[in-house]
């Protein structure tokens, strides 16, 4: 008999929200620092000296946002490995 898994059924949202996880990073992190420059460079006015971007702390909250969406994966994945898939077709 073929077909899915619990194990498998427990693997798609996770894998979706890795995937969803890791595009709102990545975006975030190429659309982010644009506005955040120019902000810096309008407070030069206001005494701020040397615009810059922490890479480092970019790169921690990019690994961390990934973390989170596996984390936010758990409860929807249990849920999908529970349900009984064939059950809204069988017929009686």
């Amino acid at each position: 008999m073929g077909g899915t898994t619990a194990l498998g059924r427990a693997g798609a949202p996770r894998i979706e929200a890795v995937a969803t996880a890791a595009f709102g990073s990545v975006l975030g992190t190429l659309l982010g620092p644009g506005p955040g420059v120019a902000l810096q460079h309008g407070l030069r006015a206001e005494g701020l000296i040397t615009p810059g971007i922490a890479w480092t702390l970019v790169l921690v909250m990019l690994g961390a946002s990934l973390v989170v969406g596996v984390v936010a994966a758990v409860a929807p994945a249990l849920r999908a490995a529970r349900l009984d898939i064939l059950r809204p077709i069988a017929s009686d």
